[in-house]
């Protein structure tokens, strides 16, 4: 199973449905399932904020990723009891990326692609699900 968590949701259907279906389809071809992605839309102020945090870049940037599975320190969080891997958050910013004249699926999977590349850092972390060890970012 794989479970696309979307915030907010006052996209259209259709859009979260196309988001959805981005995500679930780079995941199934990978042969990866049993997880959770986070995808959450921010405008430009929100993605300049959380880049300025997080990387220390004030401006927006299209796509933002935060694993679930790494801290700062390189440790893994606890894991939850539950059967679903959180493989994380992908923040996606869709002025900058009409701005840049760029499209979503594209950074849908780069961002899945950098939160992969985290997860499988994490000794053992995701040796619940198969992921091909080619994987090319």
């Amino acid at each position: 199973m794989i479970s696309v968590l979307i915030k907010p949701t006052n996209r259209s259907p259709a859009q979260n449905k196309r988001a959805c279906q981005i995500i679930e389809s780079f995941l199934k071809k990978q042969k990866i399932d049993n997880v959770e992605v986070s995808l959450r839309f921010v405008n430009s102020q929100g993605m300049r904020e959380l880049n300025r945090q997080y990387r220390g870049i004030d401006k927006p940037t299209t796509v933002l990723t935060f694993s679930q599975q790494e801290t700062k320190e390189g440790r893994a969080f606890p894991k939850p009891p539950r059967k679903l891997i959180s493989l994380g958050d992908l923040v996606i910013c869709l002025a900058e990326i009409q701005k840049q004249s760029q499209s979503l699926e594209p950074l849908l999977i780069h961002g899945l692609k950098n939160l992969i590349k985290v997860n499988e850092r994490q000794s053992g972390l995701l040796s619940q699900i198969s992921t091909p060890k080619n994987l090319r970012t």
